[in-house]
């Protein structure tokens, strides 16, 4: 998990909905990793303001559209920094990652 990742996502949708009238449901927030998605949830719960906002692995939005699409890239274990880490071994959901953006 990255808190510095999902505070930045928080801040991205805080800045969507209050500046730019965006309504929650136009937004999806995508992760590689479950965990991820959970520390989103947990950012945004009990928040009514981001009640539509939705969160999901990248497996499970296999199937959804959205206006907006915000995309966590976060690697787990430091991957190498030339690297692209993991995604090298998931160019398939990456590939869906870059169709449904």
């Amino acid at each position: 998990m990255n808190l510095q990742i999902a505070m930045m996502a928080f801040s991205i949708c805080h800045f969507l909905l209050n500046r730019t009238g965006c309504p929650p449901t136009y937004i999806l927030v995508t992760a590689f990793y479950d965990a991820q998605v959970r520390l989103f949830k947990s950012l945004f719960d009990g928040l009514t303001r981001y009640k539509g906002i939705r969160f999901m692995t990248v497996d499970s939005a296999q199937g959804e559209e959205s206006p907006i699409q915000i995309i966590d890239m976060t690697t787990l274990g430091g991957a190498i920094p030339e690297s692209v880490g993991f995604l090298g071994g998931r160019s398939n959901q990456v590939q869906f990652l870059a169709a449904l953006a």
